[in-house]
């Protein structure tokens, strides 16, 4: 019988990082959007308190953190392209630009305003 569970053990990994991947894609596909995170759990199959600890442990911060950090990310790149913060904002489906630039530094520890001010 333990030889039967640490199979299960060893064949649960791959699926596991399977549904991690699954969701990392998913949520980078989903960076100008919204995204509602009590259905994250039933694309994998799993119990919300299962999947939230995995994907914890794959990526060292919560589903949530992971979106907004990639939104932040996106929020650069667009800035840097020449867009406003308000239109930035929008396009990251932010609720309001007052939310995103409160958001934007705390992440990055300058206002969008001055990081695209001093980005040619």
């Amino acid at each position: 019988m333990l030889v039967l569970d640490k199979t299960a053990a060893v064949e649960a990994e791959p699926a596991a990082d399977d549904a991690v991947a699954k969701i990392l894609a998913y949520l980078d596909d989903h960076v100008e959007g919204e995204v509602d995170f009590k259905t994250l759990p039933d694309m994998t199959g799993m119990r919300y308190d299962k999947f939230s600890r995995l994907f914890h442990s794959a990526t060292g911060m919560t589903p949530h953190q992971y979106y907004l950090d990639k939104k932040i990310k996106a929020a650069i790149t667009l800035l840097q392209s020449g867009l406003s913060v308000k239109e930035t904002s929008y396009r990251l489906s932010f609720d309001s630009p007052f939310y995103f630039s409160r958001l934007f530094k705390k992440k990055t520890g300058e206002s969008p305003q001055a990081f695209k001010n001093r980005t040619p």
